[in-house]
């Protein structure tokens, strides 16, 4: 019964979040467009603070609630290592790109892919992973994080 819960689910989020990736992509240029041609492009950053709030609105009003699982532990040592990861690489990347690759930059890449290889080993051997090693091996899965990293990779590196 678990196992075609995961199942359904996966196919649940996945049927949601490609149609509305596809209508973000058609949609979101045009409107944003249109959006600082008639309010100037400072607007652009105010209008998140209105849609935090309709989407905190939403939550609180769609979305269950309840205790939870109570039986679900966070890998709190996996969950740090996943954070600098992120974080030295994209100070890397961002440092990298200003002011050269200089050693601040090459430094804070190095830390990041030190964390990887951490956060990889920490994955094999944690009790409660991050994420379950049988998730990759669903080929849906892994081919939907292939074309979101290839599409987030083609719409968000020209900016």
């Amino acid at each position: 019964m678990t196992r075609n819960f995961d199942r359904d689910m996966l196919r649940e989020a996945f049927s949601i979040f490609g149609p509305l990736l596809g209508i973000a992509t058609v949609v979101g240029p045009i409107l944003g467009g249109f959006l600082v041609d008639v309010a100037g492009w400072r607007f652009r950053f105010l209008i998140n603070i209105a849609l935090g709030i309709a989407v905190f609105v939403a939550a609180v009003r769609v979305l269950p609630t309840g205790q939870g699982e109570r039986s679900t532990v966070i890998d709190v040592r996996g969950s740090g290592l996943l954070a600098l990861t992120m974080l030295a690489w994209i100070f890397g990347l961002i440092e990298g790109s200003t002011d050269g690759r200089g050693a601040l930059a090459i430094t804070s890449l190095a830390v990041g892919t030190l964390a990887f290889a951490l956060l990889c080993r920490r994955q094999t051997s944690a009790a409660d992973p991050l994420r379950r090693a049988s998730l990759l091996k669903n080929r849906g899965f892994t081919s939907g994080l292939a074309m979101g990293l290839v599409y987030f990779a083609v719409v968000s590196g020209p900016m």
